[in-house]
């Protein structure tokens, strides 16, 4: 039964990584020449840079900025969703404190107290 057990288990084992790859060592990702050649572009002042490079990192900041708008990770989603629940919160809670405070200062002008 164990000698089952265990080939079973031994046909089971595959290997996927990359033969040898160090454990949590990530391969670094290929960037696009225009991505490379705009991130070095931006290194520079701006009065130091052509008329065609400042026309080129434009362009590639353009790019970057409508992608990521048209496509907004997962975080700012939920920064969006927990600032909306924030605020109505907020506005909740100003309202029932300018509520009760104002009930308070009446009841005491009411009395004769304030």
């Amino acid at each position: 039964m164990k000698n089952e057990l265990y080939e079973k288990a031994a046909v089971a084992i595959v290997h996927y990584g990359t033969k040898g790859m160090k454990w949590g060592v990530r391969k670094t990702r290929s960037r696009s020449s225009d991505s490379r050649s705009a991130a070095k572009l931006r290194r520079k002042k701006a009065f130091q840079l052509t008329n065609s490079e400042l026309k080129k990192v434009n362009a590639r900041l353009s790019l970057e900025k409508t992608y990521s708008q048209l496509n907004p990770s997962l975080a700012s989603k939920a920064k969006k969703v927990v600032g909306n629940m924030a605020g109505s919160m907020m506005k909740q809670v100003l309202s029932n404190v300018i509520t009760e405070s104002a009930t308070t200062y009446a009841k005491k002008i009411v009395t004769g107290g304030g």
